[in-house]
């Protein structure tokens, strides 16, 4: 057997692609429609007989998606909605019996009544469809080339703030849904901003091998990662810190530049475009479903997987192509392709009990909501690239967030985040001591699935500027305005709601030019 720390010397630099809001079995359950690789087993929904009851108690069966752009529109992933589709009405004590998932997209659609003009009992089940692999060629090929992990879980059974939080600090600060602007609401963006001031890997690492040891890779005006740790990354600026992902002027460096020349840093987080433009029209390609309004779309705009899986090409093509003698190459760069939680999608798996990452505070039922952080959130796809993976590995181990933060600090020498990651299992199970050969690595010198076109025709009849946001990118701009507009003593359209692509593009040009002067 090899040494286990070993085994995390076959990677020097460490690049993490964060997707939104997707369970496992939404993306990855069909995986391995056919056969599963000999000797091993996995966890997806072939075979399983899965099956959730409708507003009736009908069955309504697992089935194959067809569509990019389902579930549509945004099923709900707030505390109280996750915690229905868990327990289905249940005191949310014991085991989830994951039955309540159609009956909560049902009511979440019923509120959309009678704006949104579809059926909630025909559109609720699009909630149980499933993608196979070729809607997804890329991430399901990586998961088969490489790893997949078939039971990781996010850290929070709630929303995207909370558990990209845990992803970096081994906690939310108490936090189970992202923060509104409400000043009037205790759990607000002012308490966050308090909140979020605790210590992060960004801190360890750069304690221990200093400024430039790290780098977010992000394309909007405002790294959403630094809102996210607004307490403790409000004052770090500029390229030591943060650079674009793949926008940005020619003598800006970004994400594919510093790949191409091996000049990646230690750790690289990337960031997908949660809003961007393109041709005056916002779109998103961070796997994250739209928001009721959004037909201007086609397969190419909000909510599509597509889109998503063209950015992971990108990632994992860039580092594939990586081959610098000194800096970062494809020989000694770990990829990992997760995603934050599962935003409302069916899953099978039931996620396991876990501790408090504050036991002296959130075990007593403090935390937002009263929830005392005692069970973990619903699983994620996860998949590690390396040339130390051997192809069609499954995980089967239960792993969860803190597992990366765990398995960081075993690699680095770090200290601890606290008790959730004290617990954690690394993930050092999924390498091998050989290294593959790169020809065994996939080459997709163009993205192998279908093309991806905003919808021209519908474009002529809707105004790209009414086109509405979802809660998500509600939340990420509100969050510009409030700690961004704050540090350059600023209003940013503060009297004004957010609730378009217009009101978007007036925030993020204000931003950006604020970007430059950081």
């Amino acid at each position: 057997m090899p040494n286990p720390s070993s085994l995390l010397d076959t990677f020097e630099h460490v690049v993490v692609l964060m997707l939104e809001n997707r369970s496992f079995d939404n993306l990855l359950g069909y995986l391995y429609q056919n056969d599963v690789p000999p000797g091993q087993q996995f966890d997806g929904v072939v075979g399983n007989n899965l099956s959730n009851p409708d507003e009736n108690g009908n069955p309504v069966p697992v089935s194959m998606e067809s569509d990019f752009h389902q579930p549509y529109p945004d099923p709900g992933e707030e505390f109280d909605h996750i915690t229905a589709q868990l327990f289905s009405g249940l005191p949310p004590t014991g085991v989830p019996q994951m039955q309540g998932f159609v009956k909560d997209y049902f009511s979440t659609l019923n509120a959309l009544l009678p704006k949104w003009t579809g059926s909630p009992a025909d559109q609720s089940r699009e909630i149980m469809q499933c993608f196979t692999p070729a809607y997804l060629p890329v991430l399901s090929g990586l998961a088969q080339h490489f790893a997949v992990f078939d039971h990781w879980f996010c850290a929070v059974p709630s929303q995207t703030w909370c558990n990209r939080a845990f992803w970096h600090a081994a906690t939310s600060w108490g936090w189970v849904n992202n923060p509104p602007l409400d000043a009037n609401c205790p759990w607000n963006l002012d308490h966050w901003g308090v909140s979020s001031n605790g210590a992060t890997l960004f801190d360890l690492l750069e304690a221990k091998f200093g400024k430039g040891s790290w780098n977010v890779y992000e394309d909007l005006a405002v790294p959403f990662t630094k809102l996210i740790h607004w307490g403790d990354l409000k004052d770090k600026d500029g390229e030591n810190y943060f650079r674009y992902f793949e926008g940005g002027r020619p003598f800006f460096t970004n994400f594919f530049r510093d790949c191409a020349k091996g000049r990646l840093p230690k750790y690289s987080f990337v960031e997908p475009h949660f809003i961007n433009f393109f041709e005056d029209v916002i779109w998103h390609d961070d796997m994250h479903p739209s928001s009721f309004g959004s037909e201007l779309y086609s397969d190419g705009g909000p909510g599509s997987v597509l889109l998503g899986d063209r950015i992971v090409w990108k990632v994992y093509q860039a580092i594939r192509n990586s081959n610098s003698a000194s800096g970062n190459n494809w020989q000694n760069t770990l990829l990992i392709i997760t995603f934050d939680e599962h935003g409302g999608g069916y899953d099978h798996v039931p996620p396991p009990p876990t501790v408090s990452p504050d036991p002296n505070q959130f075990n007593t039922g403090q935390g937002q909501d009263g929830f005392n952080f005692d069970r973990l959130g619903v699983r994620v796809p996860m998949v590690m690239v390396s040339a130390n993976i051997a192809p069609h590995t499954i995980v089967n181990s239960p792993m969860h967030h803190c597992s990366f933060l765990k398995t960081m600090q075993e690699k680095w020498g770090l200290t601890s985040l606290g008790s959730r990651q004290d617990i954690a299992p690394p993930f050092t199970e999924v390498f091998t001591s050989t290294s593959r050969s790169l020809n065994t690595w996939p080459n997709w010198q163009v993205y192998p699935g279908p093309s991806s076109k905003l919808n021209a025709g519908l474009m002529q009849e809707v105004d790209p500027n009414d086109v509405p946001l979802n809660d998500l990118q509600k939340s990420i701009l509100n969050a510009i305005r409030k700690f961004y507009g704050d540090k350059f003593g600023l209003t940013m359209l503060a009297d004004r709601e957010i609730n378009t692509a217009g009101d978007a593009k007036e925030i993020l040009e204000q931003a950006e030019k604020l970007r430059h002067l950081a």
